[in-house]
């Protein structure tokens, strides 16, 4: 068994149209985290093998309780064993996992830009990770998950992940005593290239929430495609989604939202320096509880900046800033900051340790 995990903490300051905050806080350059992983030769080349990640938050113990206290420093989002957590088996056919999984369009937008899910992204801000959510509610892992991981081939690899449909809950013979409870349906088929300087990933997913108690769309679709090219000290990345969903009655608009990005790092010795830009356009409107205030035919714009200074290979000092704006109102809780802006800005200052 292995242990091993990050810790990123440091100073933070938000303008988030019009509403200002700064202080110490967490995840500026990616996300802390601890994991437990393991593998065991069964012999013939079969291997079992297993992954638990729990995600915390390094500067608040009430964050990472689970306790369900109303304060955001008291949120939910640290208990432990939030992230992701998957057993199976792996030989010459592949690889098999049961749990909870991180999708395949979340590795297609890792692979197109190079700040991760951290400041300078844009991460649940104008791109997403789920064909039915809104950005800011972006779901990077589905309950439930079945994946299969193909062989690699010349570089070349296929995974298949799968989430069954459950809308049975409610029933008295399948419900939530038995330990079930509604579930969204998931198809994803994600596709692979990754030899030498180049490292390509499409995703395509669908999702099916009809006749479940979803409040989203009853079907949505999201296409990924993410690349970067390595040209030695210098890494060009690309990143291209569409995200297309379902109207609901008395609900949820029908959405079309189309992102592009475009990304640079460079390396010199301890020093790495990254830019991007980004822009995403809603065709359609994407009317939900939280988000009823996103305008159709408008463009969300982001610029990312970072800077790190490695002290070791485990150690890096880290400095992010992140400038949206939001004219296509993709970025909930809009309705509720005074005055009429657009702009979103987050800096970032802090230290960042792998084990």
């Amino acid at each position: 068994m292995t242990l091993s995990g990050l810790i990123d903490a440091g100073y933070q300051a938000i303008d988030y149209k019009g509403g200002k905050s700064a202080g110490i806080t967490n995840n500026g350059s990616a996300t802390s985290t601890i994991q437990l992983s393991g593998t065991e030769d069964l012999g013939g080349g079969l291997k079992a093998n297993f992954k638990l990640n729990s995600d915390f938050n390094p500067t608040t113990t009430k964050g990472n309780t689970g306790s369900g206290a109303t304060t955001a420093a008291d949120n939910t989002a640290g208990s432990w064993l939030n992230s992701e957590q998957r057993v199976g088996l792996s030989g010459n056919f592949g690889a098999v996992d049961f749990g909870v999984i991180n999708n395949g369009s979340l590795t297609a937008t890792g692979t197109g830009q190079p700040f991760g899910t951290a400041v300078g992204s844009g991460f649940r801000s104008i791109y997403t990770t789920d064909s039915l959510s809104a950005p800011t509610s972006s779901v990077v892992r589905f309950d439930n998950a079945v994946r299969y991981s193909s062989p690699v081939f010349n570089g070349l690899s296929a995974q298949y992940y799968y989430v069954g449909k459950n809308k049975n809950a409610t029933n008295a013979t399948f419900g939530t005593t038995y330990g079930t409870y509604d579930t969204t349906g998931v198809s994803e088929l994600t596709v692979a290239y990754n030899n030498g300087p180049v490292n390509v990933v499409l995703a395509y997913q669908e999702q099916n929430a009809l006749d479940t108690n979803a409040t989203l769309a009853a079907k949505g679709k999201l296409t990924t495609l993410g690349a970067n090219y390595n040209f030695g000290a210098v890494t060009a990345y690309g990143l291209y989604q569409t995200a297309k969903a379902d109207a609901i009655t008395g609900g949820q608009g029908a959405l079309d939202r189309s992102s592009t990005f475009l990304g640079v790092k460079y390396v010199n010795g301890a020093h790495s320096l990254m830019a991007q830009a980004g822009e995403a356009k809603l065709n359609g409107s994407n009317q939900t509880s939280t988000a009823t205030f996103q305008v159709e035919g408008q463009k969300s714009k982001v610029t990312g900046l970072g800077y790190d200074y490695a002290l070791s290979n485990r150690t890096s000092l880290y400095a992010r800033y992140e400038n949206i704006d939001d004219k296509a109102g993709m970025v909930s809780a809009r309705a509720t900051i005074d005055g009429t802006s657009t702009k979103i800005t987050r800096t970032a200052l802090g230290v960042r340790h792998t084990f």
